[in-house]
């Protein structure tokens, strides 16, 4: 296999891989958890500062912004993608969390595994309190 091919194929998995893991995370962590039901909605932040709304999609209106690839394009490892927003029309939403404590919009931290969704507000990760319930 020469190196473009190579090299093209590696791109493939990468993204496949990141959808994948945006899936998990979606289902997970809007609800959904392991209970093999619906996800519910997917909570969504515009970072834009003229806009900088919170608000749901409904899994049918994600999935058909994630088959029309508005959100994502070519991802790099370790980054979120970036899609449309609907209020605003930029290019400035990302998927978020709603913390289950205050209510409060927040895009995860995912450089932080242990703390990825701690609210910068009140403080409260859902990951953490499951943790330390386990012990």
């Amino acid at each position: 296999m020469d190196d473009e091919l190579k090299k093209k194929v590696s791109i493939g998995i990468v993204i496949c891989c990141l959808a994948l893991a945006i899936g998990i995370t979606v289902k997970t962590y809007s609800g959904g958890g392991s209970g093999g039901g619906s996800a519910g909605p997917v909570q969504m932040l515009c970072v834009n500062p003229k806009c900088a709304q919170a608000y749901e999609l409904s899994e049918k209106e994600f999935a058909n912004i994630m088959s029309q690839n508005q959100g994502g394009g070519m991802m790099m490892p370790m980054e979120t993608p970036v899609f449309k927003c609907t209020k605003c029309n930029e290019k400035s939403a990302y998927i978020a969390m709603k913390c289950e404590k205050c209510g409060n919009v927040f895009i995860p931290n995912y450089q932080n595994p242990q703390g990825f969704d701690k609210c910068p507000k009140c403080g409260f990760s859902k990951y953490e309190q499951e943790s330390k319930e386990q012990k």
